[in-house]
């Protein structure tokens, strides 16, 4: 599965390394964490890259679809229905600039911009005006 993030450089620690000591011998569980890269991650390169089995991937993917930053800054890339989408429903027009690089917000809405970004529009015009 394929995200983004509005952050070019950012890593989701999903399950911390844990060392743990029984009779004097150290157990180590190996960590999961989903590093993002200019705001892209994919779980089944890093599977492959890291090791992962498939319960290792899932439990990244699903911790990533339920973080509190799924829906904000981070998103499931899937081209076929972002193209869908694109055809059916208006996104919105904020831009991000993030490490030099522009980034839209792009969530679904239903003027030019999502109810986050239309209230700072808002907040702007009426500073502006003031």
């Amino acid at each position: 599965m394929k995200f983004h993030s509005t952050f070019s450089e950012i890593t989701y620690i999903v399950r911390p390394q844990d060392i743990e000591i029984k009779a004097g011998r150290p157990t180590t569980t190996k960590g999961l964490r989903a590093e993002f890269h200019k705001g892209r991650f994919n779980s089944e390169s890093a599977q492959k890259s890291l090791g992962w089995t498939e319960e290792d991937r899932e439990t990244v993917e699903k911790y990533l679809v339920a973080h509190v930053d799924h829906g904000k800054s981070l998103s499931v890339m899937d081209i076929k229905a972002i193209a869908d989408e694109a055809e059916t429903q208006q996104v919105c027009l904020a831009m991000y600039v993030v490490a030099g690089e522009s980034q839209s917000c792009g969530r679904p809405c239903t003027g030019d911009f999502c109810p986050e970004h239309a209230a700072e529009f808002v907040e702007e015009e009426e500073t502006a005006s003031v």
